[in-house]
């Protein structure tokens, strides 16, 4: 048994798959925790759902290019947020409502845009991937997106504005 897990660190992907998943349970938990004690659960999950579109967007017009993903899915992401704030305030839908009808509807639209595109990856490998897989550049964005995170939080946190929550 030890020398199994002795063999199983010797590979440089599996180090990778560790520390890419350890700096992103570090950076999500304290924002995890924060929607649920503010009873925003579905919020992390809706977002989750929602960037769908600008991933699939970003996926067919330059491929598994890592920052075309990530700009397409921050779009998408911020477009459903506003949607969202749009429609909370001049409709009589509350902002989960409004929220849970958007992120479906954004799915949906995802995964029609990558059928349409006919595309040679299948879906379930391009939704969720491997953290096996994960190269030098991709540990690099996570890192930096995770010091951002962390930072941006502490400052929400910290000032004067949230200070009572």
């Amino acid at each position: 048994m030890y020398d199994l897990i002795v063999e199983m660190w010797s590979f440089a992907f599996m180090r990778r798959a560790f520390v890419a998943t350890t700096v992103l349970s570090a950076s999500v938990a304290p924002v995890g925790a924060f929607l649920v004690l503010r009873r925003l659960s579905l919020a992390g999950e809706a977002m989750a759902h929602a960037i769908t579109p600008g991933i699939v967007i970003g996926f067919v017009t330059a491929g598994l290019s890592v920052m075309s993903l990530l700009v397409g899915g921050l779009i998408a992401g911020v477009g459903v947020a506003i949607l969202t704030a749009f429609l909370a305030r001049r409709t009589i839908l509350r902002s989960d409502a409004s929220l849970a009808s958007l992120y479906l509807i954004a799915l949906a639209v995802g995964i029609f845009i990558l059928s349409a595109a006919g595309s040679a990856v299948p879906l379930k490998s391009f939704l969720f991937g491997s953290i096996l897989g994960i190269d030098d550049a991709s540990m690099v964005l996570v890192g930096g997106v995770a010091t951002v995170t962390l930072l941006a939080f502490a400052v929400l946190l910290l000032s004067a504005d949230c200070q009572h929550l």
